[in-house]
């Protein structure tokens, strides 16, 4: 039976209860103290938009590996943590007297609470998963990454792909092990769904491709939520444009790497490339650049190509980074399809 996290029921577990403990104060009080900051700024005539998009989103990764690390039990990882703008489990404040506008920072205080507002939602996010989910997302977006070691957390958990319904979004997280697509179309089957929140380390590269044929029948978008790797590529080019690596919260990455068989690479000259680049050129991705990403790297290794990589291979379609002006959306693919 596959492992489906409702989203109206996860709060009545035990780890969720024992998660909304203590977590709801600290909620409050960073939306109240992000919330009187905008208010200051405002009267100054400065806003979010004032300070920029890469000043909203350059410390969003290590925010949420800090929440991870404390819902997990891991510790205090700040020392390996370099942020831009102040750290949310920081205080700071607006000057209590007049300023000068002109000569006032107004980006570090906006970015602090812009941090506080981040913060609240990766602990909304977070508090919503299990324990087995929370520690795949921390080894896709934080093991080894931002100056945190490996090894922080042991491997005792259910690696398996889990998946959680909400409000028409599928979130589908963990490894792609064969059977997958069994429980994924089951789920799709019993549920009205229109977007498809991917992260995975990869897995049965048969399962992957099977899911994506059933997403594209149906039309669905696909998304990111975590990295996506190895055969979650596959999956995540089923979807129907416009494909968005850029999400409001993360730039997430796409990694590629040799198939294999019991951890031993399959030759390159293997049918099973042909097979594979049969469906990435039906998924309209061009199939040349993927099966080279995949030859590149041993099966030990990942490959992760630039944004503008990627666009320019038709995996994405559309990036808000300015690195990526070379991607635009399609004009007929507008904001209704997002």
């Amino acid at each position: 039976m596959f492992r489906l996290l409702v989203h109206t029921l996860a709060f009545l577990s035990l780890v969720q209860t024992v998660f909304a403990e203590g977590w709801e104060d600290r909620i409050a009080d960073a939306r109240s103290r992000a919330r009187a900051i905008e208010t200051w700024a405002e009267g100054y005539g400065w806003d979010y938009n004032s300070v920029g998009r890469m000043i909203r989103s350059v410390d969003v990764s290590a925010i949420r590996c800090q929440v991870l690390a404390e819902m997990m039990g891991i510790g205090d990882i700040s020392e390996y943590m370099r942020y831009v703008s102040p750290r949310p489990d920081e205080i700071h404040s607006p000057p209590a007297g007049s300023i000068d506008p002109d000569a006032y920072d107004f980006n570090q205080i906006l970015g602090y609470s812009w941090n506080l507002n981040t913060w609240v939602i990766a602990v909304e996010e977070f508090r919503s998963m299990n324990g087995d989910q929370r520690a795949e997302v921390w080894e896709l977006s934080c093991h080894g990454q931002h100056g945190i070691p490996e090894g922080l957390l042991g491997p005792d958990w259910n690696t398996s792909a889990s998946f959680r319904v909400d409000d028409g979004i599928l979130y589908v997280l963990g490894d792609i092990v064969p059977g997958f697509f069994k429980e994924f179309e089951a789920v799709l089957s019993k549920h009205e769904i229109r977007v498809i929140n991917l992260g995975s380390r990869g897995g049965s590269v048969k399962d992957a491709m099977q899911a994506g044929e059933l997403i594209r029948e149906r039309g669905l978008i696909t998304a990111l939520y975590a990295d996506c790797e190895s055969a979650c590529p596959l999956i995540f080019m089923a979807g129907v444009p416009p494909r968005i690596l850029v999400s409001p919260k993360q730039v997430y990455r796409i990694g590629f790497h040799q198939i294999s068989a019991n951890g031993v690479a399959i030759p390159l000259d293997s049918p099973a490339y042909r097979i594979i680049g049969a469906y990435v050129k039906r998924m309209g991705v061009d199939d040349g650049f993927v099966l080279k990403a995949m030859r590149s790297t041993p099966p030990d290794g990942m490959y992760f190509p630039e944004l503008g990589t990627l666009c320019a291979a038709g995996l994405i379609t559309y990036t808000t980074q300015k690195v990526s002006y070379d991607c635009p959306m399609p004009a007929s693919e507008n904001a209704e399809n997002r």
